[in-house]
């Protein structure tokens, strides 16, 4: 099995194209992405937890690393030919500012954002139920968050969906890419832990073709392992190559240790709207009453800028002051 993006060709059906995106007609990529990565960390919440904890962190990648991971066999599909001309062409235009297709090469530097929670309980699930069956348990978030597009888990109880969620993250990358590392329990419902890694990439974008290929491919690719029948993400069997993730995006608070559980979502090359101090006053904007309860800690960090900001129930009232310097002035509530 070998670990790069995969496609699939579109043979049979309809079709189809995904339809995530139409729901952000009213909403800005900075707005969606901020409160729905907020609220499925709360769905997420481990029921032993009385608060969470959600990071914004921005950095960037060396070049050696983009090149690792936002390779060939990704890049090709990105700037394949639409299946319908005229399509996406706002995000077709965003792709060409980071490259060079005479050369095939990257010209912008690979800035990220890293969305992590914490007192959650990650990607539970059986990664292998890549589809539901009968048997299916309705608590594989594993599943929901990585192959069911639109789909509610169904559940009253949560205040969002990984229906809409999953739209939210590619949308706001400049290249509608992203990857996700997980601290999870591939057995959530049994007597013992079984906490795993989960490591897999999701590039979301249109039916297209590639040059002098008539085949017609799918909107969807994944960064992973592929099988002959399923797209599998890495997990702890490839500690080496988790290592190495881990090291690429400066991710520090993800062991295999109970307390280290919940997700951390890489974004390359976020719209330009998403910057800390957007991310910040979003999540005070949709959020004060959850920070001011106790029961959300937002953490903002930005290494390349010598940002350092955390948002509690202690400080929420001088965030929300413009006045008040070093918080709510640093946010610049009246620009």
């Amino acid at each position: 099995m070998t670990t790069d993006w995969h496609w699939e060709k579109h043979t049979v059906g309809p079709q189809t194209e995904f339809q995530g995106y139409v729901a952000f007609k009213d909403l800005t990529p900075i707005n969606a992405l901020v409160r729905e990565s907020i609220q499925n960390a709360f769905d997420a919440k481990r029921k032993d937890e009385q608060f969470i904890v959600v990071q914004f962190r921005f950095g960037t990648a060396t070049d050696v690393n983009r090149e690792k991971y936002l390779g060939k066999a990704l890049t090709e599909h990105l700037y394949g030919i639409p299946f319908r001309p005229g399509l996406d062409k706002a995000h077709l235009r965003l792709y060409q500012s980071l490259r060079d297709e005479k050369t095939a090469t990257w010209t912008k530097e690979m800035r990220y954002l890293a969305i992590e929670d914490f007192n959650t309980s990650g990607l539970d699930g059986d990664e292998n139920e890549t589809i539901p069956t009968p048997t299916s348990k309705s608590s594989n978030l594993f599943r929901q968050f990585h192959h069911a597009w639109g789909e509610s888990i169904g559940d009253d109880s949560r205040g969002g969906s990984w229906g809409f969620g999953k739209a939210v993250i590619p949308y706001s990358s400049k290249i509608k890419t992203f990857f996700a590392l997980s601290v999870r329990d591939t057995t959530p419902d049994a007597t013992s832990y079984n906490i795993n890694y989960s490591l897999m990439g999701q590039t979301i974008c249109r039916n297209h073709h590639l040059p002098h290929d008539d085949s017609l491919w799918w909107f969807y690719g994944y960064y992973g392992r592929k099988t002959s029948t399923k797209m599998l993400p890495l997990t702890s069997s490839e500690q080496s190559e988790i290592d190495a993730f881990i090291q690429a995006f400066d991710i520090s608070s993800r062991t295999l240790k109970e307390e280290d559980r919940g997700l951390s979502a890489i974004i390359p090359y976020p719209k330009n709207e998403i910057n800390p101090h957007n991310c910040a006053k979003e999540a005070i904007a949709n959020y004060t009453h959850l920070i001011n309860s106790g029961k959300l800690k937002i953490k903002i960090i930005d290494n390349d800028a010598s940002i350092d900001w955390t948002i509690d129930s202690k400080n929420i009232l001088n965030w929300l002051d413009p006045l008040e310097t070093g918080y709510g002035k640093e946010l610049g509530w009246d620009e």
